[in-house]
């Protein structure tokens, strides 16, 4: 089939499109999660993972979905596959969430999308979707905000001279409605580490060059500090969750941060071996540990109160 009939029958595909059982529930899923594989709907919707493959193939051919493959050779999150295609809307497909209320007009999507990313990005997905699984049906417990949006959550804070750019994963926050309305949410910033420890930041930090992993996390204690978290966003305080690789990583950075006398517990880390879109409810568990108190073993969970 050359490329002017390969184009007609899209063209085609796109006119005669119909909505299926099921279609609607896969564009707010997207929309959503922004980036998901098949056996993430899989899990998310119960469906049979056999017809849906096949029917993101059919909304792929018809524009509104785009699906890419992973790049060889790098770390994914452990329900990830290598040969999983990571599916995610397309211009068309976010204009129909839109029209639906699954997104809004200042939801952007990137039909350019490098696969170079979408490790990153299905990092941000995969504890997301646990999250939202470990909260799904929780007595007193629910995922009151998430939002990930570069152009929502982009901020700055000047201090000592120096400009630190605040630019998290994600922001959540998690209310617990079995607590006073004054002190029921408690709100977190996400940061999905993967590069090295040793890339470094070009700029001179506090007169010495700071890794770009302690200098996000000096600009988020100098954010608070400053009083920008209850400006732009009205809190009264929030913790940070990183998560990195690998336990040695946790143990080098609390090592560095309590040099850098950043070792307050406000910075929570975990790896992403201890949560699983399988067994849901362990991200909701004592899990997490801080540069304050990593050497007495003490761990913390997202349903914590740590004042």
């Amino acid at each position: 089939m050359n490329a002017q009939s390969a184009n007609a029958k899209v063209r085609r595909s796109k006119a005669r499109f119909q909505t299926q059982t099921g279609d609607l529930e896969i564009l707010r899923l997207l929309a959503e999660f922004h980036y998901v594989t098949a056996v993430n709907l899989q899990i998310l919707t119960s469906r049979n993972i056999v017809s849906l493959r096949r029917r993101l193939r059919q909304l792929a051919d018809m524009g509104f979905v785009r699906h890419l493959g992973l790049p060889p050779d790098v770390p994914l999150p452990t329900s990830v596959s290598p040969h999983e295609r990571v599916h995610f809307l397309a211009s068309r497909g976010l204009k129909l969430a839109i029209e639906y209320g699954f997104a809004d007009e200042g939801t952007r999507v990137n039909d350019e999308k490098s696969s170079l990313l979408l490790p990153h990005d299905l990092g941000i997905a995969n504890f997301h979707i646990v999250l939202a699984l470990a909260l799904r049906n929780h007595l007193t417990a629910e995922l009151s905000l998430w939002e990930q949006r570069r152009s929502v959550l982009l901020d700055s804070v000047t201090a000592g001279g120096e400009r630190f750019s605040v630019n998290p994963d994600a922001l959540f926050s998690i209310r617990n409605m079995a607590m006073p309305a004054s002190e029921n949410t408690t709100c977190f910033f996400y940061e999905h580490v993967r590069a090295r420890e040793s890339e470094y930041s070009h700029r001179l930090a506090r007169s010495k060059r700071e890794s770009n992993v302690v200098r996000k996390i000096r600009g988020f204690e100098e954010y608070h500090r400053h009083g920008k978290d209850k400006e732009a966003w009205g809190m009264n305080n929030f913790r940070v969750i990183i998560e990195v690789p690998t336990k040695r990583r946790v143990h080098n950075l609390c090592r560095k941060l309590a040099r850098e006398n950043l070792n307050g517990n406000r910075f929570w880390f975990v790896t992403p071996d201890e949560y699983s879109m399988r067994r849901p409810g362990r991200i909701l568990g004592n899990i997490f540990l801080t540069a304050k108190d990593f050497g007495d073993g003490k761990l913390y969970s997202l349903l914590t109160r740590t004042g």
